[in-house]
């Protein structure tokens, strides 16, 4: 006797019917499962990049990027207080000065590669040129003469490697008894054995990655592997000329380079360097600023300065929640530091771009007191510090470990990333 058609037809459904309840409950299984892990992973990372932190060196004093040393939570512990002056009543600055008009890469947070528009569309990249010896030398008598000079960098926004001239720069600094200091992307290492004669204090080498696949997003242009072999290189004229120039490899943590900066730290203490890594942050000044105030930007947002805004590890919307906590009213990078360009104009400070609205004077024709009196009354330095930008800059907020492993973390597990720490 044949069955129901009604009846056939439903006996033919039930396999694909326990089919597809099977399937669902493997499903819920497995997303369960994943959950877990991604629960486990972000614990682990947590736990990991915590330790991590407690174990990175913190760079020189002199140094415009440094972690705060002291890391207490109490907030007068970590807010900044006026330099003391020296024992002759005069300041105290470190100076920075750009020997060169200019860089070989296009880093996405950096002034070099941005323009202003404020009534204008030219771009605004800082005067070209090269930084002579004699100049400098006259840069460096008055500022002597005006303060007690903490420090001399031969940096700010540009590449220093670039002046043909570099180690005659050094050795002028060095004859008037003055620390000496380059930051540098490595690119390119022209006069390296020079410049180490000349007496060189202090270099930085500047990295955000291992392999090209990070490097190359955040250091445009740029290429790890010729800074690797550079690397090498400057290792073995370390070696064979026994400098004792204090070399730091400075590593800026994104999302996504964080197993980068293991292998970089092992590649570079295995050279004899020292190995310091922060943050990533969001420059200059102005590009930040007008992230909080998207409706009156004072230079515009490009899609590369938003991928890198994403990209931070330091969620840049909750640093700077954090820093409006405590709007300032004393800046060390206005009252400690001079930042002069290599036509030997003085900008306002050394996290602004070189444009012409922040230019405040020539320093050779200046007395230093009223370059510092223009400076504390410029427009751009009341909205920073409103904004307690300041202490953003100097990383100075304890709570900015926290935002940066836990963004870390959640990131290493939505995206099911495991953790290698070798």
């Amino acid at each position: 006797m044949s069955l129901n058609p009604f009846v056939s037809s439903v006996a033919r459904l039930f396999p694909s019917v326990r089919k597809f309840l099977q399937g669902y409950h493997e499903t819920r299984e497995q997303l369960a499962k994943v959950g877990r892990r991604n629960e486990q992973l972000e614990s682990e990372l947590l736990r990991f990049a915590t330790d991590h932190e407690k174990k990175v060196s913190v760079p020189s004093q002199d140094v415009i990027a440094s972690p705060p040393v002291n890391d207490m939570p109490d907030v007068a512990t970590w807010l900044p207080e006026p330099t003391q002056r020296a024992a002759d009543g005069r300041r105290r600055m470190t100076v920075y000065v750009d020997i060169f008009g200019g860089c070989n890469l296009r880093c996405p947070s950096c002034p070099v590669s941005s323009k202003l528009i404020e009534g204008s569309d030219s771009i605004e990249r800082g005067p070209k040129g090269l930084m002579s010896e004699e100049t400098l030398g006259r840069i460096l008598d008055k500022a002597m003469a005006e303060c007690e000079v903490s420090s001399v960098g031969l940096f700010n926004w540009t590449e220093p490697l670039l002046n043909p001239k570099v180690a005659e720069l050094v050795s002028a600094v060095k004859s008037r008894g003055l620390f000496c200091s380059i930051s540098s992307n490595l690119n390119v290492a022209r006069n390296l054995e020079a410049i180490l004669e000349a007496g060189l204090d202090w270099m930085r080498i500047s990295v955000s990655g291992y392999t090209n696949e990070n490097y190359t997003v955040t250091h445009s242009g740029g290429d790890i592997n010729v800074v690797k072999q550079n690397m090498r290189d400057l290792s073995e004229i370390v070696r064979r000329t026994g400098a004792k120039t204090d070399i730091e490899v400075f590593y800026h943590k994104y999302l996504g380079n964080f197993d980068d900066e293991v292998k970089m730290r092992a590649f570079s203490e295995g050279l004899g360097f020292r190995f310091v890594s922060a943050w990533a942050q969001m420059m200059p000044v102005e590009k930040v600023i007008s992230y909080v105030n998207p409706e009156s930007p004072i230079m515009p947002l490009s899609e590369s300065d938003h991928m890198i805004i994403d990209r931070l590890a330091l969620p840049l919307q909750d640093a700077i929640e954090e820093t409006s906590r405590h709007p300032v009213s004393f800046c060390a990078l206005q009252d400690d530091y001079l930042a002069i360009d290599v036509t030997g104009n003085v900008s306002l400070c050394c996290a602004v771009s070189n444009g012409e609205k922040n230019q405040i004077g020539s320093f050779l024709d200046t007395p230093l007191e009223t370059i510092q009196q223009k400076k504390a009354e410029h427009s751009l330095c009341g909205k920073c510090m409103k904004l307690g930008l300041p202490l953003y800059l100097e990383h100075r907020p304890p709570a900015f470990s926290k935002f940066g492993t836990r963004r870390l973390a959640r990131y290493y597990a939505e995206n099911g990333m495991k953790l290698t720490s070798s």
